[in-house]
């Protein structure tokens, strides 16, 4: 989707081939198994069992897998364009696409582990916070380690794109969150106490950006 917007928009493409493999290979695996490790829900004994004559998918989960997808796109996109509109299309501006498509995911990782409660409601999963340190880690190789930049076509990044970054990846699921907190609101649902969580059917689905 990224990718498809910025051609849309006139850009160069804002991920190389290489960059996305990167992504399938590297970023896709660690939010992942973090997500794996989540504690069980307390209470899924006491939901009713589902309809079997419902779709897996419904039509609701579709929409939210779109509007999801479209926000966390959103967020990739104003990192690149930032970069583009203010120094024009190149490596720096590939860099900020791709490092913000990395980071990305696992901080929606924290987001989808349920579609009720916020993050900090749940019970604590170290891996989650633990993958986005590693991929961190491994995304300042892919930018700073001469080979591996090479390789990848990514360019060093200063401080400011750093901190634009942040902000790229941090709005969408900020809002997010703050929708499911608007959800509990509007619903009347309380949190429960830490410890406990209510999940929806389709907890710790991540839509792609």
């Amino acid at each position: 989707l990224t990718v498809f917007v910025a051609i849309l928009l006139g850009c160069p493409t804002a991920l190389l081939p290489l960059q996305i493999l990167w992504v399938n290979l590297v970023t896709d695996v660690l939010p992942a198994m973090a997500l794996i490790r989540d504690p069980a829900d307390d209470e899924v004994m006491r939901r009713p069992p589902r309809d079997p004559a419902e779709a897996l998918v419904t039509g609701r989960f579709g929409l939210r897998v779109l509007v999801e997808g479209a926000l966390l796109a959103a967020g990739v996109l104003s990192a690149y364009l930032w970069v583009v509109w203010s120094e024009g299309a190149g490596a720096v501006a590939n860099t900020m696409a791709f490092t913000a498509l990395v980071l990305i995911h696992p901080l929606q990782a924290m987001n989808c582990r349920s579609t009720k409660l916020n993050w900090w409601q749940l019970p604590p999963n170290p891996w989650v916070p633990s993958s986005l340190v590693v991929l961190l880690g491994l995304q300042w190789l892919a930018i700073e380690y001469g080979p591996l930049a090479r390789l990848l076509g990514t360019a060093p990044l200063g401080s400011a794109h750093w901190l634009g970054l942040a902000v790229g990846v941090l709005w969408p699921v900020g809002a997010l969150e703050i929708w499911k907190a608007w959800g509990r609101l509007i619903t009347g649902a309380s949190a429960p106490r830490r410890g406990h969580r209510r999940l929806g059917p389709h907890a710790g689905t991540q839509p792609r950006p």
